[in-house]
């Protein structure tokens, strides 16, 4: 059970830096955009790309603490 919360944790943290790596990206797309070097639909696509992380990071924090919480009973 702790390796399975282990794997977890670091699996959240690696959506996690993904989700902020796509973020930047966003908004460096954002800030392209504004200057006409990038178009709308690269913006939109890496906005798409954090959100999706985002909701996978704390899908398996959510995980890692129910699996705590269920180990300590």
């Amino acid at each position: 059970m702790a390796d399975l919360q282990r794997v977890l944790l670091i699996l959240f943290a690696l959506f996690a830096v993904i989700t902020a790596f796509f973020q930047l990206r966003s908004s460096m797309k954002s800030g392209r955009m504004q200057n006409g070097e990038a178009s709308e639909n690269d913006v939109q696509n890496m906005d798409k790309k954090a959100h999706i992380f985002a909701f996978l990071s704390a899908i398996t924090l959510a995980l890692c603490i129910i699996l705590g919480v269920i180990s300590r009973i």
